[in-house]
């Protein structure tokens, strides 16, 4: 106590059982200060007993917001940090304004709108481990209707996104294994091929071929047709029954059977390898 006011170091103890630590000239807050009140806290600076510049706030959880703090709002450039990862963006009277960026502690990035601290709008999910880019709209941060997902070599997926592939989808491939393109339309499961589909095969040389049935954990099995496909599309069948692990089950085959196996087992092998990347791990819920 000093000129009749409170001058020096201060702390103050109130009634809710919060504290404030700080320090007082004549009586007015000025300088740095901390309050905190059952494991929540703040850190930050007095201006003539204003909060103006930097504020730390730490929640209950552990949480820690780092934004600018003026005409009694958060108000600039802030960054949040959870146990899922950092958020960064600019913040406008207390919301997050603008396209914001979430880095998450699994390696994935989103850039997009976000709204209460979830992916809110048009955004995308970048892999960045396998140079994997999903585009999609979002609502609390799930995929409202499809996703398109783009693959480092140019395939691209466009269906359902469920934290994986999983749902109705196609998938679209070009020069691969010798393979000029794939082409297929139907169920996923964990990111592979499960469930009714069609698929296409367009060999660099060769006849081209395409299978209409079912799919297990990214193998055809099941019941399905084999087809031969001409320049213009048309297709032939060649014949259908039972398949199992890529090959149908059969005592007898001709050549023509034997060369659709082989490019449909290498086709769905390799949109296996493809989409498992993404399809397969499962993403943390945020």
């Amino acid at each position: 106590w000093e000129n009749d006011n409170w001058n020096g170091k201060c702390r103050v103890e109130n009634d809710d059982n919060s504290v404030i630590e700080g320090t007082r000239i004549d009586g007015i807050w000025n300088g740095s200060f901390k309050t905190y009140k059952h494991g929540v806290s703040c850190e930050g600076t007095y201006v003539n007993g204003d909060v103006e510049g930097e504020i730390i706030y730490t929640d209950e959880n552990g949480n820690v917001f780092c934004c600018e703090w003026y005409n009694g709002n958060w108000n600039g450039y802030g960054e949040y940090k959870s146990k899922y990862g950092v958020l960064k963006g600019r913040w406008v009277e207390g919301e997050l304004q603008g396209i914001g960026i979430y880095k998450y502690n699994n390696g994935r990035v989103y850039e997009g709108e976000i709204a209460n601290f979830k992916r809110n709008g048009k955004g995308i999910i970048i892999f960045s481990t396998h140079d994997v880019i999903l585009n999609a709209t979002f609502k609390d941060d799930d995929v409202v209707g499809n996703a398109t997902i783009q693959f480092p070599n140019g395939d691209v997926y466009v269906g359902t996104w469920r934290e994986m592939i999983e749902g109705y989808g196609s998938f679209n491939g070009k020069n691969c294994l010798g393979i000029r393109e794939i082409t297929y339309s139907g169920i996923w499961k964990d990111g592979m091929l499960s469930g009714s589909g069609k698929l296409t095969v367009i060999p660099v040389k060769g006849a081209s071929v395409a299978y209409d049935g079912y799919f297990t954990l990214g193998k055809i099995s099941g019941e399905g047709y084999l087809y031969s496909v001409d320049a213009n599309g048309t297709k032939e069948p060649i014949t259908n029954g039972k398949w199992k692990d890529n090959k149908i089950v059969s005592g007898s085959k001709s050549r023509m059977i034997k060369d659709g196996e082989k490019l449909l087992a290498l086709a769905v092998d390799y949109i296996r390898d493809t989409t498992v990347v993404v399809g397969g791990l499962v993403e943390v819920k945020y």
